[in-house]
């Protein structure tokens, strides 16, 4: 199946999250349940809930020009892979129907985000950044030590009367996002795929550029 940029580190943040609190362990089991997925699902019982969105701020070629002339590793035919670069915001948006649960679904969000890195051995907030930078299509390198936050606010739901609300939060994390592209569909490319090796000028004839590579 097609991955496009945005949603290649969308679906692997919304994966990280969910091992870590829909494994049966996170120390809090009210959120074993816990609605976690890029689409807002604004029905009741989906309530509280995670929103992943991503906010590129550039995406760019990763070098000037680079590409990569290389076998696909399932049908083994030559193509050229471009080697991208991205920095942005990953957005935790967190909606809950009460002031109360909305902060501590913030609170928990932080605990995982933030510091989770420095979680015990084993405990379920450390599963998050071991997810997170493990991803099949995106090297996702989080910047999770300065977190931003929105403005807590409160918005009417879709069901209801004026005084049914829905409480609403925001975590930003900045990220810088790596990734391969196919150069004929556009579409990301699972990183396993993508193996080079440095040339040694010792043991190795100088590319002549015949084949697209750099040459002399």
């Amino acid at each position: 199946m097609a991955v496009s940029f945005t949603r290649g580190v969308t679906r692997q943040v919304v994966s990280a999250l969910r091992h870590v609190f829909q494994q049966g362990d996170y120390s809090d089991p009210f959120y074993g349940d816990l609605y976690i997925g890029t689409q807002y699902r604004l029905e009741q019982g989906r309530f509280p809930m995670i929103v992943i969105s991503y906010r590129p701020s550039y995406v760019r070629n990763a070098g000037l020009g680079l590409s990569l002339r290389l076998a696909d590793a399932d049908t083994g035919e030559e193509k050229t892979f471009y080697r991208w670069r991205s920095e942005g915001q990953v957005v935790f948006n967190v909606l809950a129907l009460n002031p109360y649960e909305r902060d501590t679904l913030v609170d928990n969000v932080i605990d995982v985000i933030g510091f989770g890195q420095h979680a015990d051995s084993g405990a379920a907030e450390g599963r998050f950044l071991q997810q997170l930078t493990d991803g099949d299509f995106v090297a996702l390198t989080p910047k999770n030590e300065d977190l931003q936050f929105s403005d807590m606010g409160a918005a009417q739901t879709p069901w209801g009367s004026e005084n049914d609300l829905m409480f609403q939060g925001a975590v930003f994390m900045d990220a810088v996002v790596e990734f391969y592209s196919d150069s004929r569909v556009g579409d990301l490319v699972p990183i396993s795929k993508i193996n080079s090796w440095p040339y040694r000028a010792a043991d190795q004839p100088v590319p002549t550029g015949e084949d697209g590579t750099w040459g002399s």
